[in-house]
């Protein structure tokens, strides 16, 4: 038996898949062991979208390069189209994730700053939706006749998907950073005195985990860019995308340890015997007293003990000993 041939795009494809893999699974194993907030389960379903976007490419160049125009049995446009509404999710989704997650608490904190980026957020989704609807029609064109115009746009398209690939992750930069400022104004503010051992480190270790993750993206669109026949499949794109899911899993988990406060095990028991069922051994005595969900209630407003309206948001929501964590 002949030894197989090496195959960069198959190398490739394990690569980002095997990143996505584990973005799914440390999702999950987030969401089952921390808040169980559905954050982390939209994030894991970006990641798996992401696998399918990966698979139907591949897919598609094997049978692209496994037969030629006349013998092919039927073209490969439900490959295309499958590829295409997978990445369309997952561009649409993990931006419009991130935004969500810095909306809820930003648009009563940093209004003008939280409309400037939904509004950044909205042109992003609205580029990538117009964009792979374009994409679906030049490829329905292409089965049809390959020499249509539509089937002449799928080059531009490309550029297209790059331009916006790099918009999308500087927004999604500037989502994150205004987050972690947010965060760290809201921690001052809160009087917040006894925050875990070498906050600033931390703070400055995810910023440069953020600046990592825009760069890889933008590196790698720009390869693509100007470097096409390099990589016709794009795969420095798909492993960026991949890294980013992974990277940015890793932001949450430092974001956690940052939040985190030494509270003296007196204060966490007379925390426990509150009576409040939500708080788990998880996060009582452990989490930075940050309510990040407009819907979710104080703590103490729970007890009965504030006799403001909760119709509206509380000038004292953020000291008020509401634990949560920062999703």
């Amino acid at each position: 038996m002949a030894p197989s041939s090496w195959s960069t795009a198959s190398f490739t494809s394990g690569v980002s898949v095997a990143l996505d893999v584990s973005t799914v699974v440390a999702s999950i194993s987030l969401y089952r062991g921390a808040s169980q907030s559905h954050f982390y389960l939209w994030l894991a379903l970006a990641a798996f979208v992401h696998i399918v976007d990966q698979l139907g490419n591949d897919l598609s160049v094997v049978w692209n390069n496994g037969f030629d125009d006349e013998n092919k049995p039927i073209p490969n446009i439900g490959l295309n189209v499958l590829g295409i509404i997978a990445a369309m999710c997952g561009g649409v989704g993990f931006v419009t994730l991130n935004m969500s997650r810095f909306y809820s608490i930003g648009i009563t904190r940093m209004p003008a700053m939280t409309r400037v980026l939904a509004v950044a957020t909205a042109v992003s989704v609205l580029l990538c939706v117009a964009n792979n609807v374009m994409y679906v029609a030049a490829f329905i064109a292409q089965a049809g006749n390959k020499d249509s115009g539509l089937a002449a746009l799928i080059p531009k398209l490309d550029t297209v998907f790059t331009i916006w690939s790099i918009y999308d992750s500087l927004v999604n930069l500037s989502i994150s950073m205004a987050f972690l400022s947010l965060l760290k104004n809201m921690s001052i503010a809160s009087g917040a005195t006894s925050l875990r051992k070498g906050f600033t480190d931390m703070l400055v270790r995810v910023q440069w985990v953020l600046v990592i993750e825009a760069g890889v993206m933008v590196l790698a669109n720009l390869y693509d860019l100007f470097l096409p026949d390099l990589d016709s499949d794009m795969a420095a794109v798909y492993i960026a995308e991949s890294l980013r899911l992974r990277m940015f899993v890793m932001f949450l988990l430092t974001l956690s340890r940052m939040l985190k406060k030494k509270i003296p095990p007196s204060n966490a028991a007379s925390t426990t015997m509150n009576g409040n069922p939500n708080h788990r051994a998880g996060l009582v005595g452990g989490a930075f007293p940050l309510s990040t969900y407009v819907a979710s209630k104080p703590m103490a407003q729970q007890h009965g003990q504030h006799h403001h309206s909760s119709s509206g948001p509380s000038h004292n929501q953020s000291s008020s000993g509401d634990y949560a964590t920062p999703l």
